[in-house]
C-alpha cells in the first residue's frame, strides 16, 4: 500500500509545483541567483558567516549511535536556508546531547522534491521544505487559500492560520498522506511587483503580462487581478523584460534586485499581494516511531532554527529595497481599495473554488476577523 501510495505521490508531484522553496516544478532554476518565490539571497550573510556555520555542528560531541535525520533542499550553501539548516543541526545535536544528528544535502544533492518524498514515504529518515501551494498540489487543496491575492496582510495573520482548528484539520489530512510537518513558520517572503510601467492600482494591471511561476495557484493570483499571467523559468525573466515579453514580474526583494531585474525595468510596487510561509516534511510512521523525547528535541530545534531564519530574511529584503532605490528603482504608491474584490475573484476562479470545501474563503476570514 504505502509503496503504491509513494508511487503515486511522486506523479503528482512531478506535475506540481512548489513556489517559495527554491523553485516551481522542473521550469524554475535553483542556481543562485535565479532562486524564486521567496528564496532569500545569498547576500543576507557573507561568505565567512556562511563558511563558518556549514558543517560545524555546535560542538557536541555526537553519539557512535545518534538518530541520523537527512535534510534536502535546493537551496544552495550559504544561501538563508542553507545557514538556518546549519543552526537547526547544532540546536538539534546540543539540545539532545548528541543523541540525534543532521546530515545536510543542499543544492539538490539527494534529488528533485518528489525523490525526496518518495524517499520520506518509503520510509527513510529524510526532510525536505515545502509550502501550502505545495501540499495543495498534493491533494490537501483548502490549503491553496493561503496564496488568495491580498488576503493575508501580515505574518500575524499567518499566525492566527496557523494557530487554527482550520489550519489543524489540514495538516491531519497532509498527516494522511503519510507526511507530517515538523517545523512550521519558516518567512519565506513577501511577494511584491516589479514593472516596466507604474502600477498605482489593480486597474493598472489589466491585460499587463506579469511573470509567475508555474503554478495553478500562483497563476490564478494574477488572473483574478486582470492580469495576463505568464508563467515561465525564472531564468527567462530578465530577458524577457529586456524583450518586451513580458510587462512585469513578482518576487519578494530580495530575488528582484539578486536577479537584477532592476536594471531593464524601474518601477517598484510593494503590493504584498502574497505572504508565502514554509515548513518542513517527515515520514509520519517514523514521526511515530520517535519518542516523546525525540520529538520534543526535533520541534524545539526546528523552532530556534525558523526564529534564525526569519530574522535574515527581513534583513535581506530590508538591504535589498535600500539596493535597489540606489540603482535608480522608484518606488511607486498602491492604491488598496480593489485588494478586496481581488480577493473574492480569485476564490471564485473554478480552477480554485471547485476543489475546495463549501464555506472555505469565510471561514478564513472569520480566523483572520475580518
Amino acid at each position: 500500500m504505502k509503496k503504491r501510495l509513494s508511487f503515486a505521490m511522486a506523479m503528482a508531484l512531478a506535475a506540481a509545483t512548489l513556489a517559495g522553496c527554491g523553485g516551481s516544478g522542473g521550469s524554475e532554476s535553483s542556481a543562485a541567483p535565479q532562486q524564486d518565490a521567496g528564496s532569500p539571497a545569498a547576500e543576507a550573510a557573507d561568505s565567512s558567516t556562511a563558511q563558518e556555520s556549514a558543517g560545524q555542528g555546535s560542538g557536541t560531541e555526537v553519539a557512535a549511535d545518534a538518530f541520523e535525520i537527512m535534510v534536502a533542499y535546493e537551496n544552495n550553501p550559504g544561501e538563508a536556508v542553507d545557514l538556518a539548516c546549519n543552526h537547526w543541526k547544532e540546536e538539534l545535536e546540543k539540545i539532545s546531547g548528541g543523541k540525534m544528528t543532521m546530515t545536510l544535502y543542499p543544492s539538490s544533492q539527494m534529488g528533485d522534491k518528489n525523490e525526496v518524498i518518495d524517499m520520506a514515504l518509503s520510509g527513510d529518515s529524510i526532510i525536505t521544505i515545502g509550502n501550502d501551494s505545495f501540499y495543495a498540489d498534493l491533494g490537501v487543496s483548502d490549503f491553496n487559500v493561503t496564496f488568495a491575492p491580498y488576503l493575508i496582510e501580515s505574518w500575524e495573520d499567518f499566525d492566527k492560520i496557523h494557530e487554527s482548528d482550520w489550519y489543524a484539520e489540514q495538516v491531519s489530512q497532509l498527516e494522511g498522506l503519510g507526511l507530517h510537518l515538523v517545523s512550521n513558520n519558516w518567512h519565506y517572503g513577501v511577494r511584491h511587483l516589479m514593472s516596466a510601467k507604474p502600477v498605482n492600482s489593480i486597474a493598472d494591471l489589466k491585460g499587463m503580462k506579469v511573470r509567475t511561476p508555474n503554478s495553478t495557484a500562483e497563476s490564478s493570483n494574477f488572473v483574478a487581478q486582470g492580469a495576463v499571467s505568464t508563467p515561465m523559468a525564472l531564468s527567462e525573466v530578465y530577458t524577457a523584460l529586456q524583450q518586451g515579453t513580458i510587462d512585469a514580474v513578482e518576487n519578494p526583494l530580495d530575488v528582484l534586485q539578486a536577479n537584477a531585474f532592476y536594471e531593464v525595468v524601474k518601477n517598484l510596487t510593494l503590493t504584498g499581494h502574497t505572504y508565502i510561509n514554509a515548513s518542513w516534511l517527515y515520514s509520519e510512521d517514523l514521526w511515530n516511531s520517535l519518542t516523546e523525547e525525540q520529538q520534543g528535541w526535533f520541534i524545539q530545534s526546528g523552532e530556534a532554527a525558523a526564529e534564525y531564519f526569519n530574522g535574515i530574511v527581513e534583513e535581506a529584503a530590508d538591504k535589498a529595497l535600500e539596493d535597489m532605490k540606489a540603482q535608480g528603482v522608484t518606488v511607486q504608491e498602491f492604491d488598496r481599495s480593489g485588494c478586496a474584490d481581488a480577493t473574492k475573484a480569485f476564490c471564485e476562479l473554478p480552477e480554485i473554488n471547485g476543489k475546495w470545501s463549501d464555506g472555505l474563503y469565510e471561514k478564513i476570514t472569520e480566523i483572520l476577523g475580518r
